[in-house]
C-alpha cells in the first residue's frame, strides 16, 4: 500500500467517524462531510493549513469550519512522517549550495564558466563579432571533425548567420 493510499484510508476513516459523531438523530441522517473526489484531492494536494484547504474544489466554507481541522491534523501528521533527518554536515553543504544558487554574479561557478577548455568546446560568443576567427579556428584543427549545423530560426541577427559547432572524437 502506498503512502497516498494509506493517507486516503485514514481520511476516509475520519470522515466516517465524523459522520457518526455528528449524526442528526432528529432527522435520522448522517451529515455529508465531503465527496470521494474531495478526499482524493486532499490526498493529492496535502494542504498545509486551512487556507490551502479552501482552494480545493469541493471543500466549502462549512467543511473547513466544521471538519477541516480533523482532516488537516491527519494530513500534517502523515506528511511529517515522510521527512528525512539531515545531519549537521549536510545542512551546512545545503546552505552553501543555496547561497551559491542565489548568488547570480559572474563569480558563481555554478552559473558561469570563465574559461572554456579548448579540447572540449569553444566560446561561440567570441565568433559573433569576428567571423574570421571562426574560419581560423576551423582551419587550425588538424584531425578534428565537427558537425556544422546551420541556425536559421534565431531571432537575433547575429545568431542567424552563425554556425553551431559540435566536436566529434
Amino acid at each position: 500500500m502506498t503512502r497516498d493510499e494509506s493517507l486516503y484510508n485514514k481520511l476516509y476513516k475520519i470522515k466516517n467517524e465524523l459522520q457518526e459523531r455528528f449524526y442528526d438523530y432528529s432527522s435520522g441522517r448522517k451529515p455529508k462531510i465531503c465527496s470521494e473526489e474531495a478526499l482524493r484531492a486532499l490526498v493529492r494536494y496535502k494542504p498545509k493549513n486551512l487556507e490551502d484547504m479552501s482552494k480545493i474544489s469541493g471543500l466549502g466554507k462549512n467543511f473547513i469550519e466544521n471538519y477541516g481541522y480533523y482532516f488537516l491534523q491527519e494530513i500534517i501528521q502523515s506528511t511529517h512522517a515522510d521527512l528525512v533527518d539531515v545531519s549537521d554536515d549536510e545542512k551546512i553543504i545545503l546552505s552553501k549550495l543555496e547561497n551559491r544558487l542565489v548568488n547570480i554574479n559572474k563569480r558563481n561557478r555554478l552559473l558561469y564558466s570563465s574559461k572554456v577548455n579548448k579540447n572540449y568546446g569553444i566560446d561561440i560568443v567570441k565568433f559573433l563579432n569576428n567571423p574570421n576567427d571562426l574560419e581560423k579556428f576551423l582551419l587550425s584543427r588538424d584531425n578534428k571533425q565537427f558537425n556544422i549545423i546551420a541556425t536559421q530560426n534565431f531571432d537575433d541577427d547575429k545568431f542567424h548567420y552563425f554556425l553551431v559547432l559540435h566536436h566529434i572524437d
